[in-house]
């Protein structure tokens, strides 16, 4: 059983605080609310702060909040910058939702308090007694944790968790108040909780990519950097990092570690920077290397699910990963024949004669190459992209669809954002494009005219707030909309 006392002293003495002063939460997103169960549940004194009007606040979608104010919790909705202000001269330590920008006002007050900053994934991190495995990278975290975490599962204890959608301070409550017991965790963590998180350590650290993303978010391409680099920089002699060997950033950055550095990626050749330890054949066998120096062990992906060039460097991280943590073959193997798609990342289903590829976790056009690198093997595919486009490597897509038009029946563009794109399709005369204003009216037009033996890749490329609240909303609406009108 847990003592309020080791809690306390592991967040005073990371953090450098007193916990006399309250611990202020700024947003009541997932993670914030569960972590303010697990303070109240501690003894630990905090407050909360919320933008949103109280009758703003979806209790459905977080039924946990209503479970706070029940228990009294001490909440201010409507929270106004004088609030903040006032708050923030109370406390001892912040923790922020990732949706809370530095470049926001509230960011920008929290920065000039000069008050340590956290995150409930940190905080977490900081009370775990488990050896704990951190992804993080532009595009395919969630796919690499998870199939790390259903290999490891195969013979040992796991929990897996942070931005992949589970609160990780649920399983660190459940290991110190329900005495249970893991061999690994595994976290995925994304550049705004990395951003607000000052003294994150983890035993393994995996950076899968590097592309220019969030630049509303972070400002800058070299603060997003900056965000994600800073998590390697803070780890200890001891730790394992694992990068990508194909990616320039990463492997520059690999040059600068301290710890025990491993690289994986496409299969080496004459023209890579460092030694890889696991990569994929792309040419011969559809299979997976990993090299332990003087032996090296093939794992075919003939009857995996993750498909695509993307996939297969997500899988190699993950088989690094997991060798690495002694994993056996035969783990490895079992894993990789039933391990899924996420829900919405390159979701595979039929419709009929109609295959059908929902990618809605797609919010740059990086992860609509890479789906689009996937989907037209399986036949003459339709695409459909929009959302809020962040006008980012449209050249590089452009080329990819010149690349794969004999592939290509049509582009459908939907949303306001996507009209310079559109227009860019049109004077290039690429292949047939549409433009229509919302994602049902895309459904709509694909209805009449996608046929029998054909694929419909929805890979947006951009966010999902001009219509719906988040990728997985999207995503099963784009499901309902396609059963309604194919």
């Amino acid at each position: 059983m847990c003592s309020r006392d080791y809690i306390v002293k592991r967040l005073e003495k990371t953090f450098k605080i007193s916990l006399k002063k309250d611990v202020l939460l700024l947003g009541l997103g997932k993670s914030n609310t569960d972590l303010a169960i697990f303070f109240q549940k501690a003894g630990i004194n905090f407050s909360i702060l919320e933008l949103k009007k109280e009758e703003e606040v979806s209790l459905k979608a977080n039924p946990k909040i209503l479970e706070l104010i029940n228990r009294n919790a001490n909440i201010q909705f409507s929270a106004t910058e004088d609030q903040l202000k006032n708050a923030l001269l109370q406390s001892s330590l912040v923790v922020l939702s990732p949706s809370i920008s530095p470049l926001s006002t509230w960011g920008k007050w929290v920065k000039e308090s000069k008050l340590p900053t956290t995150t409930e994934l940190e905080v977490a991190a900081v009370l775990t007694k488990t050896p704990l495995i951190t992804v993080t990278g532009t595009v395919g975290k969630s796919t690499t944790a998870n199939l790390i975490s259903q290999i490891l599962s195969q013979e040992k204890k796991v929990f897996l968790g942070g931005n992949i959608g589970i609160p990780l301070i649920n399983h660190i409550s459940a290991e110190l108040y329900e005495n249970k017991r893991y061999d690994y965790g595994v976290a995925e963590a994304s550049s705004y909780q990395l951003y607000w998180s000052q003294n994150f350590l983890a035993n393994m650290c995996l950076f899968l990519n590097f592309f220019s993303h969030h630049i509303d978010w972070h400002g800058s391409v070299f603060d997003y950097y900056i965000a994600k680099a800073s998590l390697f920089f803070r780890q200890k002699k001891n730790t394992i990092f694992i990068l990508d060997g194909d990616d320039k950033s990463t492997v520059s950055l690999g040059h600068n570690l301290s710890g025990r550095v491993f690289y994986f990626g496409n299969e080496p050749d004459n023209r890579d920077y460092v030694r890889k330890s696991c990569w994929f054949l792309s040419n011969k066998r559809n299979s997976v290397v990993f090299d332990a120096g003087k032996a090296s062990e093939e794992f075919s992906l003939d009857d995996c699910a993750l498909t695509g060039a993307h996939n297969k460097y997500n899988i190699s991280a993950a088989v690094l990963a997991t060798k690495l943590c002694k994993a056996s073959s035969a783990s490895i193997r079992k894993a990789l024949k039933k391990v899924k798609p996420l829900p919405f990342r390159q979701e595979l289903f039929t419709l009929g004669d109609i295959t059908v590829i929902n990618d809605s976790k797609s919010t740059t056009l990086v992860g609509t190459i890479s789906a689009l690198n996937g989907a037209v093997s399986l036949g003459f595919t339709w695409l459909i992209v929009g959302g809020i486009l962040e006008g980012e490597f449209e050249d590089t897509f452009i080329q990819t669809v010149n690349f794969f038009k004999d592939k290509l029946v049509g582009v459908v563009f939907y949303g306001e954002k996507s009209e310079k794109l559109f227009k860019e399709f049109k004077m290039r005369d690429l292949l047939p494009s549409y433009k229509v204003n919302k994602m049902e009216d895309a459904v709509k037009l694909l209805s009449s005219k996608v046929k029998k033996g054909q694929v419909i890749l929805f890979s947006p490329g951009g966010s999902s707030f001009d219509e719906d609240k988040n990728f997985e909303e999207r995503g099963k609406r784009f499901n309902q909309l396609l059963k309604q009108y194919l």
